[in-house]
C-alpha cells in the first residue's frame, strides 16, 4: 500500500477516536444519564463557566431518593438516657496547670484517660490473655471518686499520684451488678495513660425545669440525628442529579481544566460534581432572584427531595 494511503488511514482513525471521545466524555455517569443526557435536545440551562467546561444541568423542581435508613424518632427513652449520661453540673472542668507541685492526680479531680485491656477472667466473649475488643478507649473521664461503683473505684484509686501523660497498669474487676451483660465478674488488667489532669471548679447550678430539660434535649438529639441523615441525603441526591438531570459535562476537559492538579478517579468525579454545583447555583439564582453559595446550595436540595426510607 502507497505511504500516502497509510497516513490517510492513520489521519482518519485518529479523526474517528477524538469525535468517539467526545460522545462519550460523560465516562464517570452511569450508562442512562448519557441515553437520557442525548434525548434532550434544548436544554433550558447552558452554562459555559469560569473554568472554560461547558456544564448543561436541567432545572430542578423535584429530587426522589432513597436513603438506608429510617425516619427520625426521638423516643423518651433516648431523652432519659441522654439526661442520665449528661447531668446538669453544678462545676466546670479547667486544666490543673501546676500537677506536679500537687502530686499529679488528686481526689476529687478527674482524670482524662486513654486505656486498654488485657482479659485475665470471667464475662462472656472474650478469649483470656487477650485484649478486650471494645473495652479500650480514648479521651473517658475518670471522676477520681473512691465512693463510685466498681471498676471506677478502683481507677479513681489506682490514679490518684499519676503524673500527666503517665501510664499505669493494675488490675480491676467488674461486678455482677454492672449494667452491660458481657461485662459482669471481668477480671481484667488495664493499661491506662492520664492525657489530662482536671479540677472542678464551681458554678452557679442551671435553674431549668425538667419538662424544659427534655424539651431541650429533644431538640438537641433530632438536629444530631438530622446532620447523620442529611450526610445520607446529600449522597443520594448527588447521583440523582447525575443521573437524571446532568445533560453534558466533559470530563477531559473539566479535569484538564486545573493544570496543575492530577486528579484520580475519586477526587476528579468531586471536581465534576462541583462544577454541577456551580451550574445548579446560577439556576437557582434565577429562581429565587438572590446570589446562592454552593455552600447554600446542599439545603436547598434537600428541600425539593422527596425521601424515602428503607
Amino acid at each position: 500500500m502507497p505511504m500516502i494511503y497509510r497516513l490517510l488511514i492513520i489521519v482518519a482513525n485518529f479523526a474517528l477516536s477524538s469525535s468517539f471521545q467526545n460522545q462519550h466524555s460523560l465516562s464517570f455517569l452511569p450508562a442512562t444519564s448519557r441515553i437520557q443526557g442525548t434525548a434532550v435536545e434544548t436544554p433550558e440551562d447552558t452554562i459555559n463557566n469560569a473554568k472554560g467546561v461547558l456544564v448543561r444541568v436541567n432545572p430542578i423542581k423535584r429530587l426522589q431518593v432513597t436513603i438506608p435508613a429510617s425516619p427520625i424518632s426521638i423516643t423518651s427513652a433516648d431523652i432519659d438516657s441522654h439526661i442520665k449520661a449528661n447531668p446538669v453540673l453544678d462545676y466546670e472542668l479547667k486544666n490543673v496547670v501546676n500537677f506536679v507541685t500537687l502530686g499529679g492526680v488528686q481526689p476529687g479531680n478527674v482524670a482524662v484517660c486513654d486505656w486498654t485491656s488485657v482479659h485475665l477472667e470471667g464475662g462472656t466473649g472474650f478469649a483470656q490473655n487477650q485484649n478486650m475488643k471494645g473495652v479500650a478507649k480514648n479521651g473517658h473521664e475518670i471522676d477520681v471518686n473512691f465512693e463510685q461503683p466498681e471498676p471506677w473505684a478502683t481507677f479513681a484509686r489506682k490514679l490518684v499520684g499519676s503524673g500527666q501523660m503517665q501510664t499505669t497498669t493494675f488490675e480491676a474487676s467488674f461486678p455482677d451488678t454492672y449494667p452491660v451483660e458481657r461485662m459482669k465478674n471481668v477480671r481484667a488488667r488495664f493499661t491506662v495513660n492520664v492525657k489530662k489532669i482536671m479540677e472542678k471548679v464551681p458554678i452557679e447550678k442551671r435553674d431549668i425545669s425538667e419538662a424544659d430539660l427534655r424539651k431541650e434535649v429533644e431538640g438537641f438529639l433530632e438536629g444530631k440525628a438530622m446532620e447523620k441523615q442529611n450526610v445520607l441525603v446529600d449522597l443520594a441526591v448527588r447521583e440523582e442529579i447525575m443521573e437524571r438531570y446532568v445533560v453534558d459535562l466533559d470530563a477531559k476537559k473539566a479535569t484538564e481544566s486545573v493544570s496543575w492538579a492530577k486528579f484520580g478517579k475519586v477526587s476528579g468525579a468531586q471536581f465534576q460534581w462541583q462544577l454541577v454545583l456551580e451550574t445548579i447555583c446560577k439556576q437557582q439564582e434565577t429562581e429565587l432572584g438572590r446570589k446562592v453559595e454552593v455552600k447554600d446550595l446542599y439545603q436547598i436540595l434537600r428541600d425539593k427531595a422527596e425521601i424515602t426510607f428503607m
